[in-house]
């Protein structure tokens, strides 16, 4: 029997680090994303993972769908983490890693002072969002997204990349949600949400962004005849 099941994709914020109820081994059931699924009376799974770029949610999206495709109906839930972060398969070790700006290794240290840069941040992020985004259409999946990084709507950029910048947010935007125009952490922060002791918002803050995205999220459900 198939069965309707949410499944959430993202970083910490998305599994719900700080939250109460969250662990080494489980996720949050009181993320925004988790209580939306319970409002709605619909299974809910959390594949998220602290710490990861864009390159690796995506993945996992990917991945995710083709074991499950014949296993359950699903609804995805892709909250897009920050543009700094890159993911690259380590051939050293055989195994995906994540580089941070505040990482203190010799590869951050190199990335971020030769290879970063804005542009190419917004430009490999876009990419691969879109790519995702068409993935997840042409197989008739569902999905509700979000993003952390306020790069998705800037214009503030290198003025030779104007067309191209324009012409991938065009394609991406739509599909964004926001709370009050503002990402879930910067949402947070400027409503004065308790944080935890990694500066990741709490169950209130989880809570009020269930109700605020609950209608927008009704209507996406809706349109998959998923309540």
């Amino acid at each position: 029997m198939i069965t309707r099941k949410i499944i959430s994709f993202g970083d910490s914020f998305t599994r719900g680090t700080d939250l109460a109820d969250c662990s080494a081994d489980h996720a949050s059931q009181y993320t925004w994303p988790a209580l939306m699924a319970k409002d709605f009376g619909v299974l809910y799974e959390c594949d998220a993972v602290g710490g990861i770029g864009n390159m690796l949610i995506a993945n996992r999206v990917l991945e995710f769908y083709e074991i499950s495709q014949f296993k359950n109906r699903n609804f995805y839930v892709i909250n897009w983490t920050w543009f700094e972060r890159f993911d690259f398969l380590d051939v050293s070790l055989d195994q995906w890693r994540t580089i941070h700006p505040r990482h203190n290794n010799l590869e951050s240290h190199f990335f971020y002072k030769h290879l970063d840069g804005e542009t190419w941040n917004i430009v490999r992020n876009l990419h691969t969002i879109i790519s995702t985004i068409n993935f997840l259409q042409s197989h008739n999946m569902g999905f509700f997204m979000t993003c952390l990084d306020d790069l998705m709507w800037t214009k503030n950029y290198d003025v030779r990349y104007t067309s191209l910048i324009n012409a991938l947010q065009r394609q991406v935007q739509p599909y964004m949600h926001r709370l009050d125009k503002k990402n879930f952490y910067q949402w947070a922060k400027d409503k004065k949400f308790p944080m935890g002791a990694t500066d990741h918002p709490l169950e209130e803050a989880h809570k009020q962004a269930a109700s605020l995205l609950h209608q927008d999220f009704k209507i996406e459900l809706l349109k998959n005849d998923f309540c």
